[in-house]
């Protein structure tokens, strides 16, 4: 299991993640790292789903319905805990937050209000992006 160890998140989520968990410190979370994994998985599934219903609307295909009309809920449970045993073994696996908290914690402090301000940008484009899915399924809806 040794190349498990090996897999990293690309930087920009890396720095995501930190970022991330140093707000959950500040909040006083019990479970920094755990709350952290699961708010970048959260904001990292709104933009995939994102772009898959930009695509279906560039290719006036309508993934969405062909999705939840034809597909049992069960594989939707199942979907979603391979996705989070994914993001787990990509961010926390083996302590790999710890190495990527380290990673980032030399920073100076202009360049932690510069990282705060790019996660703020990035959570807001994140909150936009399943409004614009929305706007894209509603643009696609034959009702």
């Amino acid at each position: 299991m040794n190349w498990l160890e090996k897999i990293r998140p690309p930087k920009l989520y890396r720095y995501m993640f930190y970022v991330e968990y140093r707000w959950a410190l500040f909040f006083n979370n019990d479970t920094p790292a755990f709350s952290t994994l699961l708010s970048s998985l959260i904001m990292i599934l709104f933009k995939s789903m994102f772009i898959v219903f930009f695509v279906s609307y560039l290719l006036n295909i309508d993934f969405f319905g062909m999705f939840l009309t034809g597909i049992h809920k069960i594989y939707i449970v199942f979907f979603m805990l391979i996705y989070l045993g994914i993001g787990y073994l990509v961010f926390y696996y083996k302590g790999k937050w710890q190495r990527i908290i380290k990673e980032f914690e030399g920073e100076s402090k202009e360049e932690k209000i510069r990282g705060s301000i790019f996660l703020g940008i990035y959570l807001l484009i994140s909150i936009l992006c399943p409004i614009g899915g929305i706007y894209f399924i509603t643009v696609m809806s034959p009702y």
